[in-house]
């Protein structure tokens, strides 16, 4: 699924703006056909998260209605029309001028109808849209009234299943397009092997035609390489070599126009397309990630698309913004936790020289009770998963893809207290070591997704990113072992030196069985900015420091960690929990509107050099 643009084939228009909204907590709005007209309407901006503008819509995850009108005047011979949409969370309905288009599940990544036989040109069209972010078992992520089984054994409201907040509604950008109707479908750009003097690379594209030729066009600084080939059953593969290429990296992101130009059978140009790629390769040695066949040992954040006002819509200055401040911080990479970004932030990164670990929305996973939710669930998973992968393949900036987040063993603890028994007890359960020697429920779940991660991209790493307690069985599944650790936060609490004792145990014993390098995809501490404490304890600024540093110096003793991750980037908005002090998770080394704490101050200092 190409990315709209414009050109002297297609065109694209923004609907982004003011709509219509209305609330539908009878769910009656089909029935009484609000798709022709809300009856009580108030107006919202698209993009952006109901929840973060209406007081009434806060905790409102039911059904809503966005509505609107738009011109459309397009020159339609030998034309296909579409509409697209970046994002609707979670499930949408979608109506254009009193006609069902049909439904969609699943937010942050895009969809598209043909809208070419109902659509009116050089006419008024009317768009409805109706959305909602239930929260039930059978969903990805999941939710609903067993609350946060992978947390602290409380209660959150509403009852996510993960730690940020469910927010609703049109997030990204919903577009009208116009494509030839003998058009280029897809386009997937492989960089097969790769050095300073050569590199050897491979455009595949996909047509919706039998019968013609494709001509690519590889172009940096005036320099380019041209191929022809002709169309085999619609698919066709171009491998050429590139003669001392400049490679993409953080030090120097070259980006290469590829532009693809689609001959009938008659040999008239009939369509065209552009993409910005980098000629690069990634790998994971015994050391840890290799750019190019370097060691590039990564430094950043997970993050959030989290921000006042829009919540999870897209907010270009906040992404600008946010990419200043990771580059002036130091970071070299980040995570798109726990769902698909916004291309706009692939863009950015590609052109940046940011790396990016591709993260699906399966945050959260659990695998015990109704096995019928579990496999709707698992088949979701795996879609969302080859979605993700087909959307952000010719990216350079990322790097890896990640199938999922903190899944759970069944009965993993009932709460974090149930760690503090012994320090037997915690090394017990941080290296997964258990009496029971059968294969743990979840096992294949993870592996199906590692291997279709692989099946669909064999360019880069795939991994998994496992919590405190995760079985060995899970540790071993992706290219590289990646965990989330808090000791010293909610393990060990206000204990810094035992927590970093216990820590290089567990990463010690971990190192020795798998064999692999380790990633540390989060750890930190809740931090409320202007609290300030000496001695240092927990939530002032102090504490944080102390505790990044400790992990931080930790770290680089050990020359199988590949990279460090710290959570998080920024303050964001979660659901209400005794945990979360106002309704946020607070371990951003910047406040939510990215003011720095100490710990920014200290990282800049440290990574910056």
């Amino acid at each position: 699924m190409l990315r709209p643009i414009n050109n002297k084939f297609r065109s694209c228009h923004s609907l982004a703006g003011l709509w219509d909204f209305q609330m539908d907590p009878d769910r009656c709005g089909e029935k009484n056909r609000w798709f022709k007209v809300l009856p009580n309407p108030r107006s919202i901006p698209v993009p952006s998260s109901w929840n973060e503008l209406f007081d009434d819509a806060r905790d409102y995850l039911d059904e809503s209605w966005y509505l609107k009108k738009f011109f459309f005047n397009a020159h339609l011979e030998n034309k296909t029309s579409y509409l697209r949409f970046d994002s609707a969370n979670y499930f949408s309905c979608i109506w254009l001028n009193g006609v069902g288009l049909g439904e969609h599940e699943g937010g942050h990544l895009p969809f598209e109808y043909d809208v070419s036989d109902k659509i009116l040109n050089t006419q008024e069209n009317v768009l409805a849209v109706s959305v909602e972010n239930r929260l039930f078992p059978s969903r990805v992520p999941p939710g609903g009234a067993d609350g946060w089984k992978a947390g602290a054994g409380t209660s959150m409201y509403p009852d996510a299943n993960y730690d940020f907040f469910p927010y609703c509604g049109l997030h990204r950008d919903v577009f009208v397009c116009t494509k030839p109707v003998q058009c280029i479908e897809d386009i997937k750009f492989e960089t097969l092997a790769a050095s300073v003097d050569s590199a050897s690379v491979c455009v595949r594209v996909v047509t919706n035609i039998k019968e013609g030729q494709i001509a690519v066009r590889l172009t940096i600084g005036g320099e380019q390489t041209e191929v022809l080939r002709t169309i085999t059953d619609h698919i066709t593969e171009i491998a050429f070599d590139v003669s001392k290429p400049q490679l993409w990296s953080p030090e120097d992101p070259a980006l290469y126009d590829l532009n693809v130009e689609l001959f009938d059978s008659s040999s008239a140009v009939v369509d065209e397309y552009l993409l910005y790629v980098g000629i690069r390769t990634v790998s994971v040695t015994k050391t840890g990630v290799s750019l190019n066949g370097k060691d590039m040992p990564l430094k950043g954040f997970g993050k959030h698309e989290d921000s006042d006002f829009f919540g999870r819509g897209l907010n270009l200055p906040v992404l600008v913004k946010d990419h200043e401040l990771m580059k002036w911080v130091g970071a070299n990479s980040f995570r798109t936790s726990h769902y698909p970004y916004a291309e706009e932030w692939l863009d950015l990164a590609d052109r940046d020289g940011l790396l990016v670990i591709s993260e699906t929305p399966n945050v959260g996973l659990y695998f015990d009770g109704d096995e019928a939710e579990l496999g709707s669930r698992q088949k979701l998973s795996e879609r969302f998963l080859a979605e993700l992968i087909d959307r952000d393949k010719n990216h350079p900036s990322v790097i890896a893809w990640s199938v999922a987040n903190e899944p759970s063993p069944p009965a993993i603890y009932s709460s974090f207290a149930e760690l503090e028994k012994t320090e037997e007890n915690q090394l017990r359960k941080a290296v997964g070591k258990s009496e029971v020697t059968t294969v743990v429920p979840g096992t294949q779940q993870l592996k199906d997704l590692i291997d279709v991660g692989r099946s669909y991209d064999a360019t880069r790493p795939v991994i998994v990113v496992n919590l405190l307690g995760a079985p060995d069985q899970w540790l071993d599944l992706g290219d590289m072992v990646c965990i989330t650790r808090y000791w010293g936060w909610y393990v060990k609490s206000g204990r810094l030196d035992e927590a970093a004792e216990l820590l290089e145990k567990e990463l010690e014993t971990i190192h020795k069985k798998t064999g692999k390098p380790i990633f540390l995809a989060e750890f930190g501490a809740d931090t409320l900015a202007g609290c300030h404490a000496v001695p240092s304890e927990m939530f002032s600024e102090e504490y944080q420091v102390e505790l990044l540093k400790i992990y931080l110096d930790l770290f680089e003793k050990k020359d199988y960690i590949c990279g460090v991750h710290i959570w998080n980037f920024a303050d964001f908005k979660t659901s209400q929990a005794v945990l979360r002090v106002g309704g946020m998770n607070l371990k951003g080394v910047f406040t939510r509107d990215r003011k720095p704490k100490m710990a920014a101050k200290f990282l800049h200092d440290r990574w910056s050099k």
